[in-house]
């Protein structure tokens, strides 16, 4: 008997797959299927985003896969169908309850400096994943949304405020018409009096999304204004009737679940933005930046004063 067929003899017979209940689980199981159905598993796991909230047939197109490979692959990963996998993707992208609540916790020893590191690292593989695949397009398309818009509204509460000032402060130096809804004094709502179907309403929600996020955006869709989204998880309410939709991952363990993955996807759509504009307003916010330096509002390290 040779070394080959005494090896195979040993094998363990009728081994039962090990269930698949996570991203790390699929990229385990990647290597074992068949090469047509790996290399659909792989591109799906390069985009985790979109396969979170497209339908199959929508994925297919979009990452050039056959019906059939995508049809054949929850079953060869012992999954029900491609709802079950879908589901996979979306739990392994998507914020769970509160990171406060869970490091109010005692635990048995204190955090190492390497586990820190590793949520940070975490955090930026999901700010890679949010503008993987398709998204390049797509931030083109919502440039171009903000660009033709009436009036652009921009919509953020608690952590993801920081965000809609941040777009409103640039998209305000490259078009009129930009309106912040900060609520000050409890005012916000207020504004949407004008909102019509000519203008399109930013809406930004991440380490879960404000209920006062969702009531005004709600308002201004009844209004007629079209919306683009971005959440940190596909099941927000802010992609139910959103003209675009963009799933900046957030890893629940991190001091802002979804920031830094919403903040890569917020600063693709503004240098779109700028891109589409032209160079005119690129020297206009070159000047705004100047004239704080200039006047003192701001300090620039690392550049010699004259």
């Amino acid at each position: 008997m040779g070394n080959l067929e005494r090896a195979l003899n040993a094998a363990p017979k009728n081994r039962t797959p090990q269930a698949v209940s996570s991203l790390e689980d699929l990229a385990q199981r990647k290597d074992a299927l068949p090469p047509a159905l790996a290399e659909a598993l792989a591109a799906m796991l390069a985009v985790p985003g979109d396969v979170a909230m497209l339908s199959l047939r929508e994925l297919g197109r979009r990452l050039d896969l056959s019906h059939s490979a995508l049809s054949r692959l929850p079953r060869a990963l012992d999954l029900a169908n491609y709802s079950a996998l879908q589901a996979i993707f979306r739990s392994g992208m998507r914020f769970e309850g509160s990171p406060l609540s869970a490091r109010s916790k005692p635990r048995k020893t204190a955090p190492s400096a390497a586990r820190e590191e590793l949520d940070v690292h975490r955090e930026l593989d999901a700010a890679h994943a949010a503008l993987s695949g398709a998204v390049p397009a797509r931030l083109v398309e919502a440039a171009q949304r903000l660009l033709k818009a009436r009036r652009v509204w921009l919509l953020g509460r608690r952590s993801s405020f920081g965000l809609a000032y941040s777009a409103w402060h640039v998209l305000a130096a490259l078009r009129p018409e930009v309106v912040l809804l900060d609520m000050a004094g409890g005012t916000g709502v207020d504004l949407l009096l004008d909102a019509g179907p000519q203008d399109v309403l930013l809406a930004i929600g991440t380490n879960r999304t404000a209920s006062e996020t969702v009531r005004l955006t709600a308002s201004a869709m009844a209004r007629g204004a079209a919306v683009i989204a971005i959440v940190d998880h596909a099941g927000s309410p802010l992609t139910r009737n959103a003209e675009i939709s963009f799933v900046a991952p957030g890893v629940r363990e991190a001091a802002l679940p979804g920031f830094l993955s919403a903040a890569a996807v917020l600063q693709g759509l503004l240098e779109e933005t700028l891109r589409l504009r032209g160079a005119t307003e690129g020297r206009r916010l070159a000047a705004m930046d100047r004239l704080l330096v200039e006047t003192g509002d701001v300090i620039e390290a690392g550049r010699k004063s004259d």
